[in-house]
């Protein structure tokens, strides 16, 4: 298959899931405070970004994580591994650098190179990290709403540029990601025959240099419309007492977690 049909596959996946989270999830999130639960989402992430010593608190991240997306936790399921399979790639190198006890050795054009033991954990546990934490803000988003989250951020004080920022992001993206799977399309329709891998990641990359071009016109008009018909979030983000503890809750168990496992 052609490699512009794979990518269409992903950018209108994207584009799906980027609409999705628009509304609450069924969770208890959706009746918190969302400024609740901005902050349990910031402490969740930081908590488990820095717990280095075992895999309690990713592992526990991820199980919170999964309840807490509610009705939604597949898709934020599907982008957390989705992350961690970059990392993995990123943090592959890791393996050779660090020092330590050889566990196995690889030779390619002339190189060798010493997989340790020590390299292997601290990948591990990078990806792990990087799981757990990827996993608990997609689940504060899903299950409180992308907008509702957003407006949590603006009753905490946070610049107008940022909230407006992050509100674009959720209103605009999925217009663009879609523009792109369409450009693919039409660029992928003028080729005749199947001409390869090679013509193919050529007219990919032809169509994101002409996305780029179109996007500066598209994007002032987009927004003045959506400003027109959905203006921003309101900051105020009351909530019952009891779903603001659950909200909280996820954050304390975490850190916890990650100053004693």
């Amino acid at each position: 298959m052609r490699l512009s049909k794979e990518a269409q596959r992903v950018l209108e996946a994207l584009s799906e899931w980027m609409q999705a989270v628009e509304a609450p999830g069924r969770s208890l999130l959706a009746e918190a405070d969302a400024r609740a639960v901005v902050l349990s989402a910031a402490a969740s992430v930081s908590a488990v970004s820095l717990a280095s010593r075992s895999l309690a608190a990713p592992a526990l991240a991820a199980a919170i994580a999964f309840v807490a997306a509610g009705g939604g936790r597949w898709r934020a399921l599907k982008v957390s591994a989705a992350w961690a399979l970059f990392m993995a790639a990123v943090a592959l190198p890791l393996i050779f650098m660090v020092p330590g006890e050889p566990v196995a050795s690889l030779s390619l054009l002339g190189l060798r190179a010493t997989a340790t033991r020590e390299g292997v954990l601290k990948a591990v546990h990078l990806v792990a990290r990087v799981f757990g934490s990827v996993s608990m803000l997609l689940a504060m988003v899903v299950g409180a709403g992308a907008y509702r989250f957003i407006a949590g951020i603006a009753a905490l004080g946070a610049p107008k540029h940022m909230v407006e920022a992050l509100w674009g992001l959720f209103r605009l993206a999925p217009l663009q990601i879609r523009d792109m799977a369409k450009l693919l399309q039409a660029r992928e329709a003028r080729v005749l025959a199947d001409t390869g891998l090679l013509a193919s990641w050529r007219w990919a990359s032809t169509a994101v240099s002409a996305l780029l071009l179109k996007s500066f016109d598209r994007a002032h008009s987009r927004k003045l419309a959506l400003e027109a018909r959905a203006p921003l979030p309101e900051a105020c983000c009351s909530g019952s007492p009891g779903a603001t503890l659950a909200a909280i809750a996820p954050a304390l168990a975490l850190i916890a977690a990650s100053l004693t496992l």
